[in-house]
């Protein structure tokens, strides 16, 4: 008996749902979750446990207070309307959309839904918000992706491949309203340096390696690669495609590098994701979005993999090492 007691509390841990969180007594809601992420992948599982620490759990068996209604979109698809339609019917009380792409359908889909976001780029150009200070409606969350870390992105790759002037920028073709005026910056600091700047959209495996071929005839310099779900999906892919080609390529995010990349900088994605359930829990603990000002990632981490430096043959400055935060021998 003692035993199965353990088991039961052991896997009421699992699922997030601390002894305080059950003594809060809080009342139940139901949340929407759009994402490209699957209910079982970590990262949501961590987010859900940051939640539960907070006083909100879906508890053991769906008894606790948070209801979700899980709608997971394909990461190459332009149109989640549907998904997005789904939550706005199922009532919820608040929508959670940690992609630039699902908090535009969000909004669109459920305006007068409270909806907490992780954005990359501007929402106040894209109308989720009036102000990051005030946001003034029914949405706030967070940003991480701005000119200055973008432009980060560049001034690393003229680091570590010299002069790289004919330079490619990837990203997913469903992130396009998202990334263009990001990429536009990036190509007016290019243009100043005396290169150019080449947008390669993106939308599926194909993609990808339909570049072998572009390449051969008109090799690159050097590789940057934001981050979104189309990306995320074929790292492994573009990883192989700048090994084969011996393009130098910095990625906005350490997957890339964790799957061979040579260079990253970016976010830890994990803690801006909790950060945005944490501001979810505010929304759902009685605080308006109008009044929760949108919070911008300052806290960037560098990665560099010298495993891929040397098969390149690069010779990574000592002036990007002593930034880094993680170096892979």
């Amino acid at each position: 008996m003692k035993r199965r007691l353990l088991c039961l509390w052991t896997a009421t841990l699992a699922l997030g749902v601390p002894a305080a969180a059950i003594a809060q007594g809080k009342r139940s809601v139901r949340v929407g979750v759009l994402t490209h992420l699957p209910r079982q992948d970590p990262t949501a599982g961590t987010m859900l446990t940051r939640l539960g620490e907070l006083g909100w759990s879906t508890g053991l068996f769906g008894s606790g207070n948070l209801k979700l209604e899980y709608q997971v979109a394909d990461p190459g698809k332009t149109d989640v309307t549907p998904m997005a339609a789904a939550l706005a019917r199922a009532d919820c009380e608040l929508i959670i959309a940690p992609n630039s792409v699902l908090a535009l359908a969000a909004k669109a889909a459920a305006p007068s839904t409270p909806l907490v976001f992780l954005y990359a780029g501007d929402p106040v150009a894209a109308g989720l918000v009036r102000s990051m200070a005030e946001p003034g409606g029914n949405a706030t969350g967070v940003i991480w992706a701005t000119p200055d870390s973008v432009g980060k992105l560049l001034e690393l790759l003229k680091h570590v491949a010299p002069p790289a002037r004919r330079v490619a920028v990837m990203y997913g073709d469903a992130y396009r309203a998202v990334y263009e005026p990001l990429h536009g910056q990036l190509s007016t600091a290019a243009v100043a340096g005396g290169g150019t700047l080449q947008a390669l959209p993106i939308r599926t495996r194909q993609d990808v390696h339909a570049l072998d071929a572009q390449w051969a005839r008109a090799p690159v310099d050097g590789l940057i690669v934001f981050l979104d779900s189309v990306t995320y999906e074929h790292k492994g892919d573009i990883v192989r495609l700048a090994a084969l080609n011996r393009a130098p390529a910095v990625y906005a995010s350490r997957f890339f590098v964790d799957a061979g990349g040579l260079l990253s900088y970016g976010i830890n994605w994990s803690a801006a994701a909790i950060r945005t359930f944490e501001i979810a829990a505010r929304v759902l603990d009685g605080a308006k979005p109008a009044d929760i000002p949108v919070e911008r990632v300052t806290q960037f981490e560098l990665l560099v993999n010298m495993k891929t430096a040397r098969a390149l043959r690069l010779t990574v400055p000592q002036s990007v090492m002593v930034q880094a935060t993680e170096v892979i021998q």
